[in-house]
């Protein structure tokens, strides 16, 4: 069944690649995306900042539309800078996959590829970390008090959902 999960997905990131180069010629490869928290949906929250139902993560800092923005802002350039490298990544794993599921592996082909994949990865994980930093900037005093006393209750008593831990939901 796991196998299956897996093997769909990378159908559908197949799939999103080819689409991709019909949207760039449409022209609305670069368009401006505006996440649902900056519009003062209900998914008002950063990336692995989760919502409950009793306030989310704009509701308990107490967000002003200015602080909205900017983290708007944030998370439209963090999402604009790593598209490609997120498709890329998936590229490299369904082809890493493929490569093992090949009657002889060719060991030096598959490390290079893992070698690639933890480099895109470690990319990524320095982007993402830079976003979480500009995003604190962006927070009054008071408001990193909030986010930390949030943090540190997740961290003892764990998520709604039971994600990944942290700021992030990055164990």
């Amino acid at each position: 069944m796991k196998s299956v999960n897996h093997l769909l997905c990378n159908a559908i990131a197949m799939a999103s690649m080819m689409v991709l180069p019909a949207m760039a010629a449409d022209g609305t490869a670069g368009a401006t995306v505006t996440p649902k928290f900056a519009k003062g949906g209900s998914d008002m929250c950063a990336p692995g900042m989760r919502h409950s139902r009793h306030g989310g993560f704009s509701k308990r800092l107490n967000l002003s539309d200015d602080q909205l923005e900017k983290i708007a802002s944030l998370k439209n350039d963090l999402r604009t800078a790593t598209a490609s490298q997120k498709a890329q990544l998936k590229s490299l794993n369904f082809e890493l996959k493929s490569l093992l599921l090949q009657p002889t592996v060719d060991k030096s082909k598959a490390m290079a590829l893992e070698g690639n994949i933890n480099s895109l990865k470690t990319d990524l994980a320095t982007k993402r970390l830079s976003f979480k930093i500009d995003l604190l900037a962006v927070l009054t005093e008071d408001q990193k008090k909030e986010l930390k006393h949030m943090m540190l209750a997740k961290q003892a008593f764990g998520g709604r959902y039971h994600h990944r831990g942290g700021f992030g939901g990055r164990a």
